[in-house]
């Protein structure tokens, strides 16, 4: 039969408001002093950030160590830059105090700054020490922060053990109630605790205030086959000549606890769902990780082995790994870099949310006011979803010709929010373009006299058009439509210029050019400038005086001679015409009289 499907009870009560790339992956894994197989070690290190099961991968941003010996920390941040390149990896502060190995974190450089001078090594017997960090988001200026502790508890049963972890755990909480309150705080490890009842866990269980501590899969008990999901340690059945131990996958030693604001708060928000032990496919209770088939990623068995194999030669731990969403952060830019001349016109502003998420449950949306200063006036708000831009517009500064700026103020009623504060913005004011039959002279329109002979296909005419005076600072030019059809002899209008600098362009109109005679037209484009903000539109009027055929009186056939050819077309036209070119005298009819005034035409 198929394996049950793979479910994770996650109780994870957190939204921040949405998830994005930064996805903020948190790691905690007992790596054993490195003494298990180096190759089965990097395995582990690429899955850690390969893990999609949530729906997404991403390297981790934080990585709890326990049982690190001193240069373990460096071997550990080279075979991540080796499995895992792209991050900046760095090792937070690393003090060397523990008798069995100590706290070690490795952290992404590019998206987290250390507060070095937050760090504290905080004694939890045994010999062992806690370490406490803080770290800051880079992409917010260090608006969000967060504490992270790492420990390493006294293991084992018996009493005097469970004390030993109690009064540890009480350590951790009494510098935990030192923090400001509502702090966002990371808590991961190996704590040993057997059990659900055990009173160090229920010290954590059951903390309460502003910096209450959560376990993401709820205070209810681990124990037995129906919570093998939970289950960390060991992954082995049976223990090595290295010392990793063995006794399978049947405790829950590891945890990453975290504050109630990151439940609930506007900083790094846990995401639900997310808080899983890598490889554990709640179908190894009590044996080998890699004992039979492995179900880990759901319909890649042969992925999931490898993990599995990797797990077991690894350590005798296997990590935690948990996904935090990051707060909402945002930018302003401007969508443009040129304005026409004129009143204040409404310039393209673009408010991005900046979030470095991998999905949209790694943020949440971004709330935003923006005002213009200085170049930029006016206020706007709204609301931007994760990975993506909203478009909105500011009134600028357009009264003179030439370079001009301002500010865009960008604020957000949601605390926490990041990428707050003043964004300068530039752009060139230029004038309106203007639509001239003269290079030399400015002549917004006017009449075009053209004379055309007499033919049976039509004819194009040509008219030149300039965009007068033209430089860096003036606008581009473009014709648009007739504002009214045009009317005969012009048949059809084909081609008129656009995006004129300093060339020129053509007017082209298609001519009727069949019947001789002397017409007159007019023809109205509208033009306009290029399309930036304070984008103008006028007219360009043509009054057009077309000849068409010949004007030598007698020349009725248009070759511009006076010959037999057109006594002929005369003689054809005999008779009563009113208006025809034949009635030489005006008398509305073509007879003997005309053919005397064409004989003296000859």
């Amino acid at each position: 039969m198929p394996p049950a499907p793979r479910k994770i009870a996650l109780l994870l009560i957190l939204c921040l408001t949405g998830v994005s790339e930064a996805q903020l992956r948190v790691a905690s894994w007992n790596c054993a002093a490195l003494r298990g197989d180096l190759s089965a070690i990097r395995n582990i290190l690429a899955e850690i950030a390969e893990d999609d099961t949530p729906g997404w991968s991403t390297p981790p941003a934080i990585l709890l160590l326990q049982e690190v010996n001193e240069g373990d920390e460096v071997t550990i941040r080279n075979l991540l830059n080796a499995e895992v390149p792209g991050p900046t990896w760095r090792i937070a502060t690393y003090t060397n105090s523990d008798t069995g190995g100590a706290q070690a974190c490795i952290y992404r450089g590019e998206l987290l700054t250390e507060s070095i001078g937050d760090h504290r090594d905080l004694f939890t017997g045994a010999g062992r020490f806690s370490d406490r960090w803080r770290f800051t988001l880079d992409a917010t200026n260090g608006s969000t922060g967060f504490w992270v502790y790492s420990c390493h508890l006294k293991a084992s049963q018996g009493s005097s053990n469970e004390d030993e972890r109690e009064s540890g755990t009480q350590t951790i909480l009494n510098n935990i109630a030192t923090l400001p309150s509502n702090a966002n705080i990371i808590w991961g490890g190996d704590f040993n605790f057997y059990s659900n009842s055990e009173s160090g866990y229920a010290l954590i269980a059951n903390t309460s205030g502003t910096n209450a501590i959560v376990d993401p899969l709820g205070s209810g008990s681990w124990s037995g086959s129906g919570n093998a999901i939970k289950h960390t340690q060991s992954p082995r059945s049976t223990s090595s000549s290295n010392g990793l131990v063995g006794g399978g996958l049947d405790d829950r030693f590891d945890f990453i606890f975290s504050s109630q604001e990151t439940q609930e708060g506007n900083g790094v928000v846990l995401i639900p769902g997310t808080y899983r032990a890598l490889g554990n496919d709640g179908q190894h209770y009590n044996i080998a990780i890699n004992s039979g088939n492995n179900f880990y990623f759901p319909g890649e068995v042969s992925r999931s082995n490898q993990l599995a194999d990797a797990l077991h030669d690894g350590a005798d731990h296997i990590p935690v790994v948990v996904d935090f969403s990051l707060p909402p952060i945002g930018s302003v830019s401007a969508d443009f870099d040129r304005v026409v001349q004129g009143p204040n016109p409404q310039a393209p502003f673009r408010v991005n949310h900046t979030t470095p998420a991998v999905v949209e449950s790694g943020s949440s949306t971004l709330e935003w006011s923006i005002e213009g200063n200085g170049g930029v006036n006016g206020e706007r708000s709204g609301t931007t979803p994760v990975l993506g831009s909203t478009l909105t517009s500011l009134p600028v500064e357009a009264s003179t010709v030439g370079p001009q700026s301002g500010t865009v103020s960008l604020s957000s009623p949601v605390e926490g929010t990041g990428g707050l504060g003043a964004y300068p913005m530039s752009w060139t004011c230029v004038r309106p373009s203007r639509a001239s039959l003269s290079e030399d002279t400015f002549l917004p329109g006017g009449v075009i006299s053209a004379s055309l002979e007499v033919s049976l296909d039509p004819v194009v005419l040509e008219i030149d058009i300039w965009n007068f005076g033209f430089d860096a600072l003036q606008s581009r030019l473009f014709l648009g439509d007739l504002l009214a059809p045009p009317m005969p002899p012009v048949l059809e209008v084909l081609q008129v210029p656009n995006n004129l600098g300093s060339e020129s362009g053509q007017i082209r109109l298609l001519v009727d050019a069949s019947q001789p005679g002397e017409f007159t037209n007019g023809l109205v484009f509208q033009t306009r400038d290029e399309d930036i903000p304070g984008q103008t539109e006028s007219v360009f009027g043509l009054s057009l005086e077309l000849t068409v055929g010949s004007t030598v009186v007698g020349d009725f056939n248009g070759d511009g001679l006076v010959n037999f050819n057109d006594l002929l077309i005369l003689l054809s036209g005999w008779g009563p015409c009113s208006g025809c070119p034949e009635d030489l005298d005006g008398n509305n009819d073509v007879g003997f009289s005309d053919i005397l005034i064409l004989l003296t035409l000859l």
